[in-house]
C-alpha cells in the first residue's frame, strides 16, 4: 500500500485528514501538469452559472489522458485505501475530471458553503478529496472548513500536500483568501446512488 492506515488512528467520518502528506515531488508534478491546461472561471451547478457571491476562483479541468494517467491512478489508489479502511462506500470510479483551483487574495477568492452532490456523468458523487498544493506561508485566509447542520465547525489544517477526504454530502467551504494564492486539487469519486 502507498499509504497505510495506523490501527490506532483516530478519525472523524465527517472529514478525514490523511496522516501522511503527499510528497513534494508529487505536489510539484501536479503543479507542472496543471500548466498544460487552460484556466476557466469557476461556475456553479448543472447549469454552469457564475455567481461571485458564492464562488470566486479560477479552475482548470485536468482531463484523463496520457499525461495525467499516472496521477489519476495514484489518486484513485489513495481514495480506494481510504474508502476500504474508513467509509466503505460503493464506489465505481472517478465521477469528473480532476479540478485544479486557484484562489487569489487580490479578489478575495472563496467558495462559500456548499455540498458536492451532483449527478455528473456516469456516477453520483460520494466522496470528495482536496489536496492542498500551497504552503501556509504563501497565502492568508483560504481555510477549508466543514460542518454538519451548522455545528461542529472543522478547520482543516493548512499543510502543503495534505489530503483531505470527506463524504460529498458534507457541507464545506473555502473562506476568502486575503493575501497570496491558494492552490488545490479537487477530485470526486462516485457510484450508484446511496441506498
Amino acid at each position: 500500500m502507498l499509504f497505510s492506515f495506523p490501527q490506532d488512528h483516530k478519525f472523524n467520518l465527517e472529514v478525514y485528514n490523511h496522516p501522511r502528506l503527499l510528497p513534494p515531488k508529487i505536489v510539484n508534478k501536479i503543479l507542472s501538469l496543471s500548466k498544460e491546461f487552460e484556466f476557466q472561471d469557476a461556475v456553479l451547478g448543472k447549469d454552469s452559472h457564475k455567481d461571485e457571491l458564492q464562488r470566486v476562483s479560477n479552475v482548470k479541468w485536468l482531463d484523463i489522458g496520457d499525461n495525467t494517467k499516472l496521477l489519476y491512478d495514484l489518486i484513485f489508489k489513495i481514495i480506494k485505501e481510504a474508502n476500504d479502511n474508513l467509509f466503505a462506500f460503493d464506489l465505481l470510479g472517478v465521477s469528473d475530471p480532476f479540478q485544479y483551483t486557484e484562489y487569489y487574495g487580490n479578489n478575495k477568492g472563496k467558495y462559500d458553503w456548499h455540498v458536492d452532490l451532483m449527478d455528473h456523468n456516469t456516477y453520483k458523487r460520494k466522496l470528495s478529496m482536496t489536496i492542498q498544493l500551497s504552503s501556509p506561508d504563501e497565502y492568508e485566509g483560504g481555510v477549508l472548513q466543514t460542518t454538519i447542520g451548522g455545528s461542529n465547525l472543522v478547520n482543516v489544517p493548512k499543510h502543503k500536500g495534505l489530503i483531505t477526504i470527506f463524504p460529498s454530502y458534507i457541507l464545506h467551504r473555502v473562506t476568502p483568501v486575503t493575501k497570496g494564492t491558494r492552490k488545490s486539487l479537487v477530485a470526486w469519486f462516485g457510484g450508484k446512488p446511496f441506498r
